[in-house]
């Protein structure tokens, strides 16, 4: 079974009520057929950063994301997390405003993690810089895992047997 790391927007996605943008609908329909489909055939996991973020907002809203997390394992934070995440921003490829997403990169790097599902595709899931990233993390003794959309996983060449 291959390890997955959920970041917020899946979780976001999986529990928000339907939306009236059309993309967002498609998104969140791929992320319910993933969560439904696929997710019983890879290991996920969250990490305390997944865990603050969903906790803010709407207090009901908040409370479903919540729920949906329980008994997903949490990936631990230490040095070694901060670190590489201290240097993917100093990398000037993540912006010190967005630091949470060099955190969830790191610690899924850090974790051995096959892959990081997001629909953040302006910071995580985003190609030109996870180029940048990669030697980065290789450098600091880690392997990028493939980050992805839910859409990816399902369609693409990450597409795991069920």
């Amino acid at each position: 079974m291959k390890n997955v790391y959920c970041e917020t927007t899946i979780i976001s996605y999986q529990t928000s009520r339907p939306n009236r943008d059309v993309l967002l609908t498609a998104q969140q329909q791929i992320t319910y057929q993933w969560w439904e489909e696929y997710r019983p055939y890879v290991r996920i996991f969250i990490s305390q950063s997944v865990v603050n973020e969903i906790s803010s907002g709407d207090v009901n809203a908040a409370a479903r994301r919540l729920t949906l997390i329980d008994g997903i394992p949490l990936l631990d934070m230490d040095n070694s997390i901060l670190l590489l995440a201290q240097k993917l921003v100093d990398s000037g490829h993540i912006p010190v405003k967005v630091q949470e997403d060099a955190i969830h990169i790191a610690i899924a790097s850090v974790h051995g993690m096959d892959y990081i599902l997001s629909w953040n595709c302006k910071h995580i899931v985003n190609p030109a810089i996870q180029r940048k990233l990669e030697p980065i993390i290789s450098k600091a003794g880690y392997r990028m895992p493939v980050i992805c959309t839910p859409f990816e996983f399902i369609e693409g060449e990450y597409h795991v047997e069920r």
